[in-house]
């Protein structure tokens, strides 16, 4: 551990950002049962420029994961206002008014752990429960990269339609209510 942790210090060079890309990235592989040997040289071949980190990041998604994220991001972009947890929630589903049923709490579960597992920690649920990339530099990365990002998404897929509906979708009444 020893080892990882001083290859870390050497390669953040003072880029907090970095490492907690990194540190986020290095966890997904602990949580899927990667030795030290194998984060050891998760680190090693990893870039120091954070624009290289994020096209290295994208480049190891798998084709699915890869196409999910950016469809996410094309819901992202095509949102006029910030993208809260329901609305990207609804417009992932096959049916968003069946969505609409699921409750708040496990609709952000849901959603963070497909984040996180498509995405390997590019998208987040911020604090404020809002959909958003992970820095203002991977917003930069997006923009100088969305013709390949787009080249990704289904030619019948239409962030705009997905957004429309979602919003149409009813929100998710109290189960307390009488009404």
């Amino acid at each position: 551990m020893k080892e990882l942790t001083d290859s870390l210090v050497t390669k953040v060079q003072g880029v907090f950002l970095w490492v907690a890309v990194v540190t986020m990235n290095l966890s997904g592989a602990m949580v899927a049962g990667d030795s030290m040997p194998e984060l050891q040289a998760i680190l090693d071949c990893l870039p120091e420029r954070l624009e290289n980190l994020y096209q290295q990041i994208w480049d190891r998604l798998d084709d699915k994961n890869r196409c999910e994220t950016a469809k996410c991001i094309e819901i992202i972009e095509g949102s006029e206002v910030p993208l809260d947890v329901s609305t990207m929630f609804a417009s992932e589903q096959p049916d968003p008014f069946e969505a609409a049923k699921v409750l708040p709490e496990l609709q952000k579960q849901q959603l963070n752990r497909r984040l996180l597992s498509r995405s390997r920690d590019l998208l987040e649920i911020t604090g404020s429960g809002m959909i958003a990339y992970h820095h203002r530099s991977l917003t930069e990365w997006v923009w100088a990269n969305h013709s390949k990002i787009l080249s990704k998404v289904p030619l019948e897929f239409d962030a705009h339609l997905r957004l429309a509906v979602a919003k149409a979708a009813p929100p998710r009444l109290n189960p307390r209510s009488p009404f």
